[in-house]
């Protein structure tokens, strides 16, 4: 950034110069200018391609948080699932064993009723 400031403080020093001595500019300056403006290219370039090696590692990161996520989201779906059946397959037995002791009980009153 700096040298994208004195490029443009060298240019406006030139550009108001007389119109003779704008002529006169040598062609090492206008080599230097060249050379500053390619570094400045270069160096922008270079932070530029870093931004998007990191935006990959931030989304690859990312990618492995949300698969974590959601094979335990998987896992936790199917205990939910387990426990189900098994309250389901646990009322269904305490219900026969219900109606056995009713029955049991039934029978049992009946033959004590004089």
């Amino acid at each position: 950034l700096l040298s994208l400031v004195l490029m443009v403080a060298r240019t406006s020093i030139l550009s108001s110069a007389a119109a003779d001595q704008v002529e006169v500019i040598s062609e090492d300056t206008l080599k230097q200018l060249s050379e500053d403006g390619e570094m400045l290219v270069s160096e922008e370039l270079r932070r530029a391609l870093y931004g998007v090696k990191q935006m990959r590692e931030v989304m690859w990161r990312n990618e492995q948080k949300h698969e974590h996520l959601m094979k335990s989201l998987e896992r936790s779906s199917d205990k939910k699932r387990g426990a189900t059946q098994l309250a389901k397959e646990v009322s269904e037995r305490l219900e026969e064993a219900e109606e056995k002791c009713k029955d049991s009980l039934q029978s049992e009153w009946e033959e004590c009723r004089p």
